[in-house]
């Protein structure tokens, strides 16, 4: 829960400060950052990243650092701003790769690839999340291996691949269900659901897009809500649930106004304009 984060964080940065930890400011700080993010907070979030990246670049905790840049990276995609995104990503991939963080490299490579997919250069993001897959399954990091996973089933989905897509998606749930990680199991619900909404199976494809939405929910993920809305709203339309499907998309646009969203706002308006 979200909210059970960014209370548990502001109390452990609070301690950190009291007591003059400052690795402990500095985790926090990032704890806050990403439970912001994660919650659709953009400007919090990147006050929180900020804060960490000057604190971490006074101690010479170049980890930390690279942490911080990732954070900046991330909050930079979500409103749209790709080249900033970009330039955060190469920043923190070139610290990880001169400390040999492999985990962090991986992470680098996830993110970067995530940007690539978010301006439809498929072939950069292919190749950005193919090298997160073999270093994640090199040092055994079972997280950005389902990431990887997912969203190279993700590239396939937009290529129209849709076995493809399907297998990679379905080894990422397998994983995030492993791992009790609700927030990625319910992301993974609704890409699964959104394959089968491409290849016709549009009740299918409700079913699951209705689980996803109802995990997002349970568990305050803004941005999983907002996605599974949006793609529930075009099962809808499919199958010819016109009222269904409206306030669907009209829900998809309130949150992602909420979140500063602009490529989800766009996607929102054009199902509105659609039904």
């Amino acid at each position: 829960n979200y909210h059970q984060a960014i209370d548990h964080h502001q109390q452990h940065l609070s301690l950190a400060q009291r007591f003059g930890k400052r690795q402990g400011e500095s985790n926090a700080l990032g704890g806050l950052g990403s439970a912001h993010n994660a919650f659709g907070n953009n400007p919090i979030a990147a006050d929180y990243f900020r804060q960490q990246l000057a604190l971490t670049k006074n101690m010479g905790d170049l980890a930390g650092e690279g942490n911080a840049l990732s954070g900046l990276g991330n909050v930079s995609c979500a409103v749209g701003d790709y080249g900033s995104a970009i330039d955060y990503h190469q920043q923190h991939l070139s610290i990880a790769q001169n400390i040999g963080n492999r985990q962090g490299i991986a992470h680098a490579y996830g993110n970067l690839g995530n940007v690539h997919s978010a301006l439809a250069d498929y072939p950069k993001a292919f190749d950005c999340y193919q090298q997160q897959l073999t270093l994640s399954q090199e040092i055994g990091d079972l997280t950005a291996e389902g990431l990887a996973l997912g969203n190279l089933g993700k590239i396939a989905l937009a290529l129209g691949q849709y076995a493809e897509a399907m297998a990679g998606l379905e080894r990422q749930l397998a994983i995030a269900q492993q791992l009790g990680d609700r927030a990625r199991e319910g992301q993974t619900l609704s890409d699964i659901g959104n394959v089968h909404r491409h290849w016709g199976n549009s009740r299918q494809a409700v079913e699951l897009l209705q689980q996803g939405l109802a995990v997002a929910r349970n568990i305050a993920d803004r941005q999983g809500e907002a996605n599974a809305l949006g793609y529930l709203g075009i099962a809808h339309h499919t199958l010819g649930n016109y009222q269904q499907a409206l306030g669907c998309h009209q829900q998809h646009l309130n949150l992602a106004t909420t979140l500063t969203d602009i490529a989800g706002q766009g996607r929102a308006l054009e199902g509105m304009g659609n039904t």
